[in-house]
């Protein structure tokens, strides 16, 4: 049973653990559980149309409300009571799926967190119907609920207990990092097979050619949650169709002896090149901007606040670069670009720094936000400079998989510190590491410093340390990793 208690198109580990099964030459047949919402991956949608990945959708929940640190007595009755009502009608709604509705399953893949009810009710199946259990471990639930309701609170603990009790018996475990296995083996003394699998960006998210970016014809119209008026041109469509459409620019002709002639271009945020010539090359236009990009969930454990007061200090240096450049009549050279940020992704927090950006006066940073379709994600990434993930684990023991797809598309993150972001991001070899907003923008203005002139040496870099990370896919990383656990070295199974 391929179960995830949460958004099957927004999920994008399950779905690859789905689609990798499903083609697999043993014969896998899935059934593949969860919440309805966004569209499924483009490989999981020909395989439901194959007929080797099936599609059952259980009933999306009431949200349960955020009660902070310290909530009264009644604010944590009323958390309680919710949290108890939704807990019962998941676990009825999917138990009657999976044991009665679907056909028994060989081996049952989970995706934890969420834990409840999910490990219970797996763990019941396993007994039920004499099935292989295999847990994928991306975090601790525990370590989730402490953000909302503290360390201290007795909902906390109760929540630790059961994780523990109904997670640590199982066929197989599969861990996003090293750090978390070995906290399975050392301090929960867990049953099965503990393998690591790292995630890893599937083979459709690659860098783009200047030609690619510039041809990128994919919509993409976000919402902009700063247009500054004097910022670039007016934009309503980003990438290939980009923001200006065609500008008639005059070019003066190697020949010293000929005029200048007028060539129409068509200019995006990133390139140009002459329009209607498909033989011309694309090239980047002159004082482009860097483009940057972060997503996120807009959940508790990522502080915004650190990107939009990086951007701040970093729009504050740009405007002493051009006040200096005011004063001495020399615009022709900057050392800085102006910078377009755009976040993607969607998430209870969203609205609130989207309120904060609008009160920033930004002038040479412009931040957008976007929902993006899982076509046009990897564009995106393919045409950055650089990405940005704030992301600090609930547990420190999980990694960002935003990261992970921007270094599959070649793009150096800077992304924030902690105990084991070293497993993925190595400091200044692929990407850079911060702790605060002074560091991040500090980081900026090495990165980009230089930018117009040659691509900056840094920033080059740790483009090249990206490769190598590259040179692994999801689909051989899981064949090594996983499948001997998921799998148990049988022959044709059917994964419910």
């Amino acid at each position: 049973m391929v179960v995830v208690l949460g958004d099957i198109g927004r999920s994008p580990r399950i779905q690859y653990h789905a689609a990798s099964l499903a083609a697999n030459p043993a014969g896998c047949v899935v059934d593949l559980v969860g919440y309805p919402g966004a569209p499924v991956l483009p490989a999981v949608r020909d395989l439901v149309a194959r007929g080797r990945i099936r599609l059952h959708h259980v009933p999306v929940p009431a949200k349960l409300p955020a009660v902070g640190t310290r909530p009264s007595a009644l604010g944590r009755v009323v958390y309680m009571v919710k949290a108890v009502l939704r807990v019962v009608r998941q676990m009825l709604g999917l138990a009657w799926l999976v044991l009665f509705e679907l056909p028994k399953p060989d081996c049952i893949l989970i995706q934890n967190p969420p834990a409840i009810p999910t490990l219970f009710l797996a763990q019941l199946v396993r007994w039920l119907r004499f099935s292989r259990l295999v847990i994928d471990w991306h975090n601790f639930g525990y370590t989730i609920m402490e953000l909302n309701l503290g360390k201290r609170s007795s909902l906390v603990g109760v929540a630790r207990w059961y994780e523990r009790t109904f997670g640590r018996d199982a066929e197989g475990h599969l861990c996003v990092t090293s750090a978390m296995a070995r906290e399975l083996k050392e301090n929960w003394g867990v049953s099965g097979e503990v393998a690591v699998l790292h995630d890893r960006a599937p083979q459709h998210f690659k860098r783009l050619s200047l030609d690619e970016a510039h041809e990128v014809r994919e919509n993409f119209t976000p919402h902009q949650a700063f247009p500054h008026p004097s910022f670039l041109h007016t934009t309503t469509k980003f990438l290939g169709k980009l923001v200006f459409g065609t500008a008639t620019v005059e070019y003066a002709t190697a020949s010293p002896t000929s005029t200048t002639s007028a060539t129409t271009i068509a200019t995006t945020l990133l390139t140009h090149k002459p329009a209607g010539d498909a033989a011309a090359a694309a090239a980047y236009r002159p004082r482009r901007p860097a483009l940057v990009v972060s997503s996120t969930s807009w959940t508790e454990d990522e502080d915004f606040s650190l990107l939009l007061s990086a951007a701040v200090q970093y729009d504050a240096r740009v405007e002493v670069e051009a006040d200096v450049a005011a004063a001495t009549a020399d615009d022709g050279h900057r050392r800085l670009p102006e910078l377009v940020i755009v976040i993607t992704g969607k998430g209870p927090l969203r609205d609130r720094y989207v309120r904060q950006v609008s009160r920033l006066g930004l002038r040479h940073c412009r931040i957008l936000t976007a929902w993006l379709e899982n076509e046009d994600y990897p564009k995106l990434l393919g045409c950055a400079d650089l990405g940005v993930s704030l992301h600090t684990s609930s547990s420190g023991l999980d990694l960002p998989m935003k990261v992970v797809d921007m270094m599959g598309c070649g793009l150096p993150a800077c992304a924030v510190g902690y105990p084991c972001i070293d497993e993925l991001v190595q400091h200044r070899q692929n990407g850079m590491v911060f702790s605060t907003a002074e560091e991040l923008a500090s980081q900026f203005v090495e990165l980009f410093t230089d930018f117009d002139d040659a691509p900056p040496r840094l920033l080059n870099s740790l483009r090249e340390g990206t490769r190598r990370f590259q040179g692994q896919r999801w689909q051989e990383n899981w064949e090594r990793s996983a499948r001997r656990v998921i799998l148990g070295g049988g022959g044709g199974v059917r994964v419910a």
